[in-house]
C-alpha cells in the first residue's frame, strides 16, 4: 500500500487518499484508489503509476462532482491472519469470478 504525499485539491480542501500498487503478469505497476471506484491508473515503475494516479484521482474526482456523484465511498483497510496454512488446507474459498460465491 502507498499512501500519496502529495495532497490533493479541488475547490482549495486538501484530500488524501491511499492507493494500492500492484505489479501485474507483464511487470507494469497498477495504481488503483478503492475509494474512487473505477479510478486506476499504470506506469512502468511505482513512481510513475503514483504520479498517474494522483492525475486520476483529480480527473475522477472532477467528475464525480461535475455528475452530482458522492466523491468518494467508504472504504476500509482489513488485515487479515492466516496461520499455519498448507496447500489443500482450505475446503472452501471464495472466487471473484463467481460473484463471491463459496467454489471447490
Amino acid at each position: 500500500m502507498f499512501v500519496s504525499s502529495r495532497p490533493l485539491t479541488l475547490d482549495h480542501a486538501a484530500m488524501k487518499f491511499v492507493i494500492t500498487l500492484e505489479r501485474d503478469e507483464d511487470g507494469v505497476w497498477i495504481a488503483e484508489c478503492p475509494s474512487i471506484p473505477g479510478c486506476i491508473s499504470q506506469g512502468a515503475t511505482k513512481d510513475e503509476a503514483a504520479a498517474n494516479i494522483h492525475e486520476a484521482i483529480l480527473g475522477c474526482l472532477e467528475v464525480r462532482a461535475e455528475q452530482g456523484m458522492p466523491l468518494t465511498v467508504e472504504t476500509r483497510l482489513v488485515e487479515v491472519v492466516i496461520a499455519r496454512w498448507t496447500a489443500g488446507s482450505a475446503r472452501h474459498h471464495f472466487c471473484a469470478r463467481d460473484g463471491g460465491r463459496a467454489c471447490r
